[in-house]
């Protein structure tokens, strides 16, 4: 059986000096051999692959420096984009650093978890989507009314209202974890608050049994526990750093997030939503933004409001780190790749027509009878011809500098048998 190694790529690639070799140069701009590796898929295997690969990542590179010579980076729709990516860029590589990896995993993590997951708890729940009903509920119980009989009188499709059985401990949100610690075999808890919803629980009975299916749980547990370590620990940043800047809700207008425009009263329009020192968000523009996509992803803009306050607030303590110098190239990269891929949509993929009678003419070379996937192979083989007639175009015009002796190391297969 035959096996391709890219002996030439491996070389480079895991040699952290040559990871650092400038492999092109336009018009002042380099780019390493580590800036081509980050582009490469994982399951290269030929050297027809690879050399498609490079010719791809020149190809944006050359896009990216001709818009932004030519200035299409000032101008609509890109002026608007850019910027909203290269914040991005700069809040990821925040939350990589500050959260990411300073919430690894310990045996003690993985002790308590499997403590929990060997812990069963039985229990009923009901939930409601507002407190009220919740209130209401829980004085129903208070008042003597057992609690499975009251569950019928509260259905809502949104829930599972009823008899959960016995559920793994570990698997349960935070805030019924929370309650459920709280509580002894035979109470109903008091209305609590889980994500944008009240419940009630009534706990039923509590055992330990026998771990199955080992290596499974391991793995969920070992993803789960990450997540939710570095969920707790940024709300811990969040609702530090919301101090720090004196971040303030105008609580009257919340409610307002949940109604259309057309239906909000224009004073509450012009109002403000969210203070921070030095900083206001205004309910009109903000209510337009969060109200479109939340009915777009059927998504509360209450969350949306808090996703776009935590981002703002991990911007600004990345800017006042120095992230946006320190991460200048993946930022650069980022800008560039928005340009590309710009004038890769208008400059190749637009211009690509099929006639139907390529179709049915390739259809009748190759004994292809899938239309579709005829005119697949009709427009990969189009789009490489542009890709190719591009190059040639943008290489006049940038005159760029390749290292052609790092360049065919990279290139370079050996067989092995």
């Amino acid at each position: 059986m035959m096996r391709y190694i890219l002996l030439g790529l491996i070389i480079i690639l895991t040699c952290g000096r040559e990871e650092d070799k400038v492999l092109l140069a336009i018009r002042g701009n380099t780019y390493t051999v580590g800036d081509f590796q980050k582009t490469l898929p994982t399951n290269l295997s030929t050297r027809l692959e690879l050399e498609v690969a490079w010719k791809r990542f020149l190809l944006k590179k050359l896009l990216a420096n001709y818009g932004a010579e030519k200035g299409l980076d000032l101008l609509p729709p890109l002026v608007e984009e850019i910027p909203e990516v290269e914040r991005s860029t700069i809040i990821k590589k925040y939350y990589q650093k500050m959260i990411v990896e300073k919430t690894p995993l310990t045996k003690a993590d993985f002790k308590k978890a499997s403590d929990e997951v060997s812990l069963r708890v039985h229990f009923s729940q009901i939930n409601f989507e507002h407190k009220e009903a919740a209130d209401f509920a829980y004085m129903m119980v208070q008042e003597g009314r057992p609690f499975d009989s009251i569950i019928p009188f509260f259905y809502n499709p949104r829930f599972y209202n009823g008899d959960m059985g016995y559920v793994p401990y570990h698997f349960l949100s935070d805030e019924t974890r929370a309650m459920l610690r709280m509580m002894k075999i035979g109470e109903v808890s008091p209305p609590f608050q889980e994500g944008r919803h009240w419940k009630l629980v009534f706990l039923k009975d509590k055992k330990k049994g026998p771990l199955k299916r080992i290596p499974e749980i391991k793995q969920v547990l070992r993803e789960g526990l990450k997540k939710r370590k570095e969920r707790l620990y940024l709300k811990d940043m969040v609702n530090f750093l919301k101090v720090k800047y004196q971040l303030i809700y105008n609580d009257t207008l919340l409610p307002y997030l949940l109604k259309p425009g057309d239906s909000i009263p224009d004073p509450i329009l012009s109002d403000w939503l969210v203070r921070m020192n030095d900083k206001e968000l205004r309910f009109g523009p903000t209510h337009q933004k969060l109200y479109e996509v939340s009915k777009k992803r059927d998504l509360d803009p209450r969350d949306l409001l808090e996703y776009e306050i935590q981002n703002e607030l991990l911007y600004r303590e990345a800017i006042a780190s120095g992230f946006d110098r320190k991460y200048e190239p993946e930022i650069r990269a980022a800008r560039e790749n928005v340009i590309a891929d710009h004038l890769y949509k208008i400059l190749v993929q637009d211009s690509i027509n099929i006639t139907r009678s390529e179709i049915d003419s390739l259809m009748q070379e190759r004994g292809e009878k899938n239309r579709r996937r005829a005119e697949a192979i009709l427009k990969r083989g189009k789009e490489w011809e542009r890709v190719k007639f591009l190059i040639v175009k943008l290489e006049a015009v940038l005159k760029p500098s390749v290292d052609s002796t790092v360049l065919n190391r990279i290139l370079e297969l050996k067989e092995e048998k």
